[in-house]
């Protein structure tokens, strides 16, 4: 559908004020062909005018320059128990033509990459209010420690941190233990047919998830967490990428003729 793409980093904090609000506008015309339920100013606090320690933007545009999606990629720094902690946070959006092509990858590796090297002195996590199944689902395939997950007890000093994180960004609290109000609501969004178990995790302990609210998840984040991570990924890209040409190999004891 859109075979000529573009991609660009932005840095808000060197645009001036009017860049950023026009950045902001356009940013959420791709956003809202995704999400519903914030408004553009709740939107434009939450991803451009974040208050964190360093923000960059992925933009991903047509050849007539209209936003097609974005990741945001930011870096708080913060103390908890008298311990430095580096803590990432992402949002992203994409037009649903383009989900599977997987365009911000080269982008958070880099960033990934840069803090990791950065902030050595920090113990480093990667903190998410997850809104829909398939955005936990990658990340508990990939991530060799990830917290809450199915069938592996939070570490204390995780669950105690949780309110903490919570209140750091400002997150109410929602119905259901570990979940809070976040109002990002994907767009046609239903469960898949086929449930995997990290699926059925995430909808049990985020019920109402389809209704804007998030499960809050800790990802911790070191070199060897970030290369085990990455060979896991590349192994499934490459796994779903052969997946196609198996299914056409023709299967002679199904044959009715």
């Amino acid at each position: 559908m859109f075979s000529h793409l573009s991609r660009h980093t932005v840095d808000p904090s060197v645009l001036s004020r009017e860049e950023q609000e026009l950045f902001a506008d356009a940013l959420y015309q791709a956003h809202a062909r995704t999400f519903d339920g914030v408004s553009r100013d709740a939107f434009a606090r939450y991803v451009v005018f974040a208050p964190a320690h360093r923000t960059r933007i992925l933009v991903v545009s047509d050849r007539s320059g209209v936003f097609r999606g974005y990741t945001a990629f930011h870096v708080y720094l913060a103390t908890f128990g008298g311990k430095a902690y580096g803590i990432v946070r992402m949002e992203a959006g994409v037009d649903p033509a383009l989900r599977r092509k997987a365009l911000s990858v080269p982008f958070v590796i880099r960033e990934l990459v840069r803090t990791l090297l950065r902030h050595r002195d920090r113990k480093l996590l990667f903190v998410a209010s997850f809104v829909h199944p398939s955005a936990y689902v990658i990340f508990d395939r990939c991530a060799p420690d990830l917290w809450p997950r199915r069938g592996v007890p939070t570490p204390p000093e995780v669950s105690a941190m949780l309110p903490q994180l919570a209140a750091l960004f400002g997150m109410e609290p929602a119905a259901t233990p570990g979940t809070y109000r976040i109002g990002w609501i994907t767009r046609a969004s239903r469960p898949p047919r086929e449930l995997s178990p990290s699926a059925r995790f995430f909808i049990e302990h985020n019920p109402s998830y389809t209704s804007g609210d998030g499960l809050l998840t800790i990802v911790p984040i070191d070199l060897g967490r970030f290369v085990r991570g990455l060979a896991t990924l590349l192994r499934n890209r490459v796994r779903r990428a052969l997946a196609p040409q198996r299914r056409r190999v023709p299967d002679k004891s199904a044959r009715l003729e």
